[in-house]
């Protein structure tokens, strides 16, 4: 009997994958009722892990002109609301009510945004983990379940949750941050007779491959608990390949409602192709590219919703 209820668990489970991923959706619960307070301005966040697409972001909404754009907020993503600048404790308040406090900056933007006419407010490079020297945090990340809990209080909101193969994310990460790892870890003191089985060339691969893994069974958790409606994936590689870019378009704008005319513009949307070019799967055999691809092919069903389609 048990394991007649253990194959229908499995059955059930890859069900429900397939289903995700073939169509994208969500896997919230009931769904939470629609805010329609149309006083409230809208807030676009974007979720993904670091190297997943941005910047891609960035370069899609930039030239809508309804839409006020920033990077990120200092003072929402880091403890001490003085400190402006790169800090290792990142996202540690758990209380609804200081956290409320510490969204001031963030509503200030909305609400500069509605004065000018802006049609919403979007923060694009809330990366996991956030912030050039978060390194291995595990409180330098979004919660999205927090952000969720302020709807129909202090704003509207939808979540973009970007995707990416995560064998191209470490790959892109690592060439633009892979310093950080071997500057905050310790590396230096290290005795040089102690570092025999030390590659420091392939460290920051490795490492930033274990963050990859852990912030994607995070997202994947959190945009469980989170509306289908407020949620839209971005695929990075739908949007850069010009067969697709038309259609992966088109459903953005339907699912923020943009008007016609920043409908046309966005379709109209040009991307330059990555700057770390990544061949998936690889094509080599004994390669670091092809160690990473396996060991994210082992785990790939931790993370269903972040599947690249």
């Amino acid at each position: 009997m048990a394991s007649t209820d253990a194959v229908r668990i499995a059955l059930v489970f890859a069900l429900t994958c397939c289903l995700v991923l073939s169509t994208g959706a969500c896997l919230s619960g009931d769904e939470t009722k629609i805010c329609d307070n149309a006083s409230l301005p809208l807030f676009v966040f974007v979720a993904g892990i670091e190297g997943s697409g941005h910047h891609m972001v960035n370069s899609l909404f930039k030239r809508l002109s309804s839409f006020a754009m920033r990077a990120y907020l200092p003072t929402l993503h880091t403890y001490d609301p003085t400190f402006d600048g790169p800090m290792p404790l990142y996202y540690s308040i758990i209380e609804k009510e200081l956290y409320e406090q510490r969204m001031k900056g963030l509503i200030q933007f909305m609400d500069n945004a509605k004065k000018n006419k802006k049609f919403a407010a979007i923060l694009f490079a809330n990366s996991f983990p956030m912030g050039l020297h978060s390194g291995t945090y595990a409180t330098s990340r979004p919660d999205l379940i927090d952000l969720k809990d302020f709807e129909c209080k202090l704003y509207r909101i939808k979540f973009l949750v970007t995707r990416r193969h995560p064998l191209a994310t470490v790959m892109s990460a690592v060439r633009r941050f892979g310093s950080r790892v071997t500057k905050y870890d310790g590396l230096k003191q290290i005795p040089r007779d102690k570092k025999v089985d030390l590659d420091e060339k392939v460290l920051p691969y490795t490492v930033t491959a274990r963050i990859t893994e852990d912030n994607l069974i995070y997202i994947n958790q959190q945009v469980r608990q989170l509306s289908c409606h407020q949620v839209h994936f971005v695929d990075y590689d739908k949007f850069i390949n010009e067969s697709t870019r038309k259609d992966a378009l088109q459903d953005l704008a339907t699912f923020l409602e943009l008007s016609e005319p920043d409908t046309k513009v966005l379709l109209s949307t040009k991307l330059n192709k990555p700057k770390t070019a990544v061949t998936i799967p690889p094509r080599c055999t004994q390669c670091l590219e092809k160690t990473l691809y396996d060991f994210f092919e082992e785990r790939k069903m931790m993370w269903p919703l972040l599947h690249p389609q």
